[in-house]
């Protein structure tokens, strides 16, 4: 998971700074079809990951760079239920949410 996530055992990797990025995945729990809301403080290159439990990447979606400002992101993705892990990546942030997917 330290590669994964950029955490280490004790603590939070120096090559990652997790912040208070204000996101949010809804519905939660949900049947596959996700909305992302964030809001972005600077103009910022967004990519989104979904990880299964074992660290392995489910899902992703490279957004581009996206202005400052709120976004919601619709997506469908095709997961098998079980329990997530989000990433948000703004290139200068990580932030994380877990999800619940059931059918």
């Amino acid at each position: 998971m330290q590669k994964k996530f950029g955490l280490s055992g004790i603590g939070i990797s120096d090559k990652t700074e997790v912040t208070d990025v204000p996101f949010t995945v809804y519905p939660n729990p949900s049947d596959g079809q996700l909305y992302y809301d964030f809001y972005l403080y600077k103009t910022s290159q967004v990519s989104l990951s979904i990880f299964d439990i074992s660290g392995k990447i489910a899902d992703r979606l490279s957004l581009g760079s996206l202005n400052s400002g709120k976004h919601i992101v619709k997506s469908i993705c095709m997961l098998s239920p079980g329990v997530y892990i989000c990433q948000l990546n703004t290139g200068d942030s990580i932030s994380f949410v877990k999800l619940l997917i059931s059918r």
